[in-house]
């Protein structure tokens, strides 16, 4: 969608454009927690570290580094190989789950469904 958007409005750069989709984001949470009546709950946890934390990991280093480079591969290769890479996303999970010693319990299927997703986007993206 960012793509089709900085083909037609092609003086704003696609940073703006992930900028304002952001804001917009966070306008619709905000009215979605205000009509669920969950503003209390949300300022009493407001200065809590741990979510603060999470947010900062959520907001700088998912939504900033993850749609910049995003956008950037855009530029850079075709749709269809970019899009082939978020098959990756639940192998990624899996690794750090296991990095982590989430209580996430890992089975042969697991590894073996990684394996073959691996080897899909490889062939994919082969040249």
């Amino acid at each position: 969608m960012i793509k089709q958007l900085e083909i037609s409005y092609s003086s704003i750069s696609a940073f703006k454009i992930l900028k304002y989709i952001t804001y917009l984001g966070c306008l619709e949470l905000f009215i979605f927690v205000v009509i669920t009546n969950q503003l209390s709950i949300f300022l009493t946890n407001f200065l809590n570290i741990v979510l603060i934390l999470c947010g900062i990991y959520l907001g700088l280093i998912c939504l900033v580094f993850g749609y910049f480079t995003w956008n950037y591969s855009q530029k850079k290769l075709q749709s269809s190989k970019v899009a082939s890479f978020l098959y990756i996303e639940p192998f990624i999970t899996l690794l750090f789950a296991f990095i982590f010693r989430r209580t996430e319990t890992i089975y042969l299927l697991n590894i073996v469904g990684a394996i073959i997703v691996l080897i899909a986007v490889i062939i994919i993206n082969y040249k």
